[in-house]
């Protein structure tokens, strides 16, 4: 369309390797999760994977600042910002990092909810993203089988749905039900 331009806005060689998924914030940078590691960490390797947050300081379309904020992971598949940090689903866990003390990367981390299924590492929970309705809506694959201990008795699911999450009432159910129990 006339007045549109496209370009690349950051790339490998800014650090974004094997992007997973990506956000962006109120401040127009983008939040990346990058796995070098992908498709899995080789025996005896530490695990290196990131969330690399990319912003365009002298707005030319083209980010020219870069940090990690959060480094030694291991194949992390979603992020979200929210309630003053950034909600990461990781295996097993739906964790909230916070950056406390103003440096640009996370200090502080809260597990959430564990008990995710991680029967392979590409079905594990991912991309969530906010509902119109203030809940985190996550994704889980086909073939992960999750037990999860929530404020209201346990969840479960067997297989592909979508999780709801509450984080102003602490509830937590899935969307489709797919399983019957939930």
């Amino acid at each position: 369309r006339d007045g549109f331009e496209v370009n690349v806005f950051a790339s490998e060689k800014n650090g974004v390797i094997n992007p997973v998924d990506m956000c962006w914030d109120a401040k127009g940078r983008l939040w990346v999760i990058c796995s070098p590691m992908y498709p899995q960490i080789m025996p005896g390797e530490i695990a290196y994977d990131y969330i690399l947050v990319c912003e365009d300081t002298n707005n030319d379309g083209k980010a020219d600042k870069f940090h990690k904020y959060l480094e030694g992971l291991n194949m992390p598949m979603g992020l979200c910002l929210g309630h003053g940090g950034l909600y990461v689903t990781y295996n097993t866990q739906l964790l909230h990092y916070k950056d406390t003390n103003g440096d640009g990367k996370a200090d502080d981390k809260e597990i959430i909810l564990e008990g995710f299924g991680t029967g392979d590492a590409h079905h594990t929970i991912n991309t969530p993203i906010w509902g119109p309705n203030g809940r985190l809506w996550i994704s889980q694959g086909y073939n992960s089988y999750s037990y999860i201990e929530s404020i209201d008795g346990i969840k479960t699911l067997s297989g592909g749905s979508t999780w709801r999450y509450d984080p102003r009432t602490l509830q937590l159910d899935n969307f489709f039900n797919n399983n019957g129990v939930g």
